[in-house]
């Protein structure tokens, strides 16, 4: 009867503390940067930002842990430098952080090849982004078009 007692306290002791901390692990991502259809090295480091709120974090060999407090937002902004453009895509659903492979892409013109733009017509190419995210748990994945999310940096 003791040890059905203790098995059980143990369960309990499991529940309170190992689930609450495993809902806060932080989310792992691989970012690919492709630009004019070639892989080019991607960012030292990501901005993310809500609510006034930001962090910078580092990128190791195309890699970045999400803090649990963006994973759980509605929204978040995203900003580095790549390649001598500053990146800024604002209002990307958090969803995003489900998908642990993501491919921004860029470009100088449309290309069937490389960049099929798919927003409106009439975009200014070189300041705009293609973000696509893939998953091994999530299929199809899904692509993200944004409008005057690349700047020269100055």
């Amino acid at each position: 009867m003791k040890s059905t007692i203790g098995y059980g306290c143990l369960g309990m002791l499991l529940v309170l503390f190992i689930v609450p901390a495993l809902s806060e692990q932080r989310i792992i991502v691989h970012l690919t940067v492709i630009h004019d259809g070639r892989k080019c090295p991607g960012p030292d480091r990501i901005k993310l930002s809500l609510r006034g709120h930001s962090a910078t974090i580092p990128v190791r060999d195309g890699v970045f842990l999400v803090p649990p407090q963006f994973a759980n937002a509605d929204s978040v902004m995203v900003e580095t430098d790549i390649e001598g453009d500053h990146i800024r895509v604002s209002q990307l659903p958090t969803v995003v952080f489900e998908y642990e492979q993501w491919i921004l892409r860029m470009a100088e013109r449309v290309d069937g090849d490389y960049y099929e733009w798919s927003g409106p017509t009439r975009a200014d190419i070189p300041t705009t982004c293609i973000l696509e995210c893939e998953s091994i748990h999530h299929d199809p994945g899904i692509e993200y078009f944004k409008l005057h999310c690349r700047s020269k940096n100055k």
